[in-house]
């Protein structure tokens, strides 16, 4: 009974709350939204640069998520909010919980959790719309538009063989950088292991 206690004492809580209280967090008017939209609960996630405050969220009911991600851009210069809804091809796999917002240059990446193995990253431009999805997590910005994230793993395999992915956000192309096949390092890892068990 005590290791569940410790577990849910140290496992992250979101809370859920409604739309206008998160926009109020963020700094957001509630002008351009209905008192129906105001008044749902959603889980959502926000990120500042510069003059924009982005904002991502999906509606709940009870404990489930519903329906499509919903974005917006809020310009604390003009007060103008630019929203859009993202729409996903059907044999697209995602979205979880959102997760979090990077902003990489040009581009807007949405993280969405499946597990603690497995997140997608929708790429979107600066009018909100997707550019591409990719599968990963723990983004990490190396140059101008690219990036290199975690490729998601197999959740509660035995063990997770963890790969690492370079991204250009500018032209799509992903390959993997980790671990190489060939490698003379990867050819020693096991050898190595065998020693030690």
């Amino acid at each position: 009974g005590w290791i569940a206690v410790l577990l849910l004492a140290v496992l992250p809580c979101r809370s859920q709350t409604t739309l206008r209280e998160q926009l109020q967090s963020g700094g957001i008017p509630a002008s351009s939204f209905s008192k129906a939209e105001l008044d749902e609960i959603v889980d959502g996630v926000s990120a500042n640069k510069g003059q924009y405050v982005y904002f991502a969220y999906l509606r709940t009911k009870g404990e489930m998520l519903t329906g499509y991600p919903h974005l917006l851009r809020y310009d604390q210069n003009t007060g103008a909010i630019l929203r859009s809804e993202l729409q996903l091809d059907k044999d697209d796999e995602c979205c979880g919980a959102p997760d979090g917002i990077e902003l990489v240059d040009d581009y807007i990446l949405l993280s969405f959790h499946y597990n603690p193995s497995a997140s997608s990253a929708v790429v979107l431009d600066q009018r909100l719309k997707m550019v591409e999805l990719f599968y990963g997590f723990w983004i990490r910005r190396v140059a101008p538009n690219q990036i290199v994230m975690i490729e998601d793993m197999m959740h509660f395999a035995p063990v997770h063989p963890e790969r690492l992915e370079f991204v250009d956000l500018h032209t799509g192309a992903a390959r993997e950088l980790y671990p190489p096949k060939g490698d003379v390092l990867r050819k020693h890892f096991p050898h190595e292991n065998v020693i030690h068990m």
